[in-house]
């Protein structure tokens, strides 16, 4: 039997699908991932069409078919009817790394950032108990309330006054303790918008993004008991105040692609991550390593997002020799009474030039 999409949408990281199908038999949730990012298809059960059988049909899955839920896992066991597409949509989580069927105001089913992991097969409001292609989804459970500040989080960008409001709170918080804004450009103006500031102290000029921490980073609560102190980030480099304009450009465009690594790679950045960096062609670094400023540079009190605390964590060039020592959980010992900005030593290269 052919299969029907009944619904479809592109992750808000541009990276990822999601696909609702009807094939007569089964409605299924899938999220397909590009290749090459160490994720898999995440597929979870919404509701068989048909009536259930008592046990899996392993034919139909050996001839490629979605597989119908046994009927003990069912709450509709002589099956249900198909997802109105007028009632339906797809939700993303902030993170791009999830993703629900709502009917109406209703979690219908969902892909979740853990599925796989101790056998989690997605979430459906229509299975019953732990059932094989998918775990029962409770209508008030914090998975379910969610997905629907979710849809708060996507709704509250509807108005152009949320960037504009979110932006200015991140850039006079720097301010406040980075020095005064000497430069601001608008990186990315579509979804998700980013900007770069540069902040001029008595000690530094601070190359700082600005609208980063708008999103949380995936794959933090796979790492952390509390994800909400990792989460959320602005990015910053110190530079000497000799550093000339076009170190200052090539470092805006080294903090644009930091920023976009998270949601590019279904990853984090925290505290002794490391980064390359061919921003520093011309001087001895070849890399960066990512310091929190809890226990390096300056800590900027930065506005919470949602309730999340928002960390500033620093990339701190490092030369050849020095990217190996900072590997490895020696980042801290490293960075100990390491001189902030670190001297350049520039060469000088005409505006346009290579290094």
């Amino acid at each position: 039997m052919a299969e029907d999409v009944v619904l479809r949408s592109e992750s808000p990281n541009g990276n990822a699908e999601a696909v609702v199908e009807d094939d007569g038999r089964t409605v299924y949730l899938y999220q397909y991932f590009p290749e090459g990012l160490g994720q898999e298809l995440r597929a979870s059960w919404v509701r068989n069409r048909l009536p259930a059988p008592a046990e899996v049909v392993r034919e139909d899955m050996q001839q490629g078919l979605a597989p119908l839920m046994p009927a003990r896992f069912c709450s509709h066991p002589q099956g249900a009817p198909p997802v109105d597409p007028t009632r339906a949509k797809l939700v993303w989580l902030p993170d791009g790394n999830g993703v629900a069927l709502f009917e109406g105001p209703d979690v219908v089913a969902c892909t979740v950032p853990w599925q796989g992991k101790q056998d989690c097969p997605g979430f459906a409001r229509d299975a019953v108990g732990q059932a094989p292609f998918a775990w029962q989804l409770e209508p008030d459970t914090e998975l379910a309330r969610r997905f629907k500040a979710a849809q708060r989080y996507w709704d509250s960008w509807e108005s152009p006054l949320t960037w504009e409001e979110k932006r200015r709170a991140v850039r006079e918080a720097m301010a406040r303790t980075l020095g005064a804004q000497q430069e601001y450009k608008e990186e990315r103006v579509a979804w998700p918008p980013l900007g770069v500031g540069v902040f001029q102290s008595d000690q530094a000029v601070t190359v700082a993004t600005v609208g980063m921490s708008q999103r949380p980073m995936p794959g933090v609560e796979l790492a952390h008991v509390d994800p909400r102190l990792q989460r959320r980030v602005e990015l910053a480099v110190a530079l000497p105040h000799g550093a000339s304009e076009l170190m200052r450009e090539r470092v805006a465009g080294l903090l644009v692609l930091a920023s976009e690594l998270p949601w590019s790679r279904y990853t984090w950045l925290g505290h002794g991550h490391t980064v390359p960096a061919d921003a520093f062609k011309g001087t001895p670094y070849t890399g960066v390593l990512v310091a929190s400023s809890a226990r390096f540079g300056a800590q900027v009190p930065l506005p919470e997002v949602d309730g999340d605390p928002v960390t500033l964590l620093w990339l701190v060039p490092v030369t050849a020799e020095e990217l190996p020592k900072v590997k490895g959980g020696a980042a801290d010992g490293f960075l100990a009474g390491l001189q902030q900005p670190r001297p350049l030593m520039e060469k000088p290269v005409a505006r346009g030039q290579d290094a």
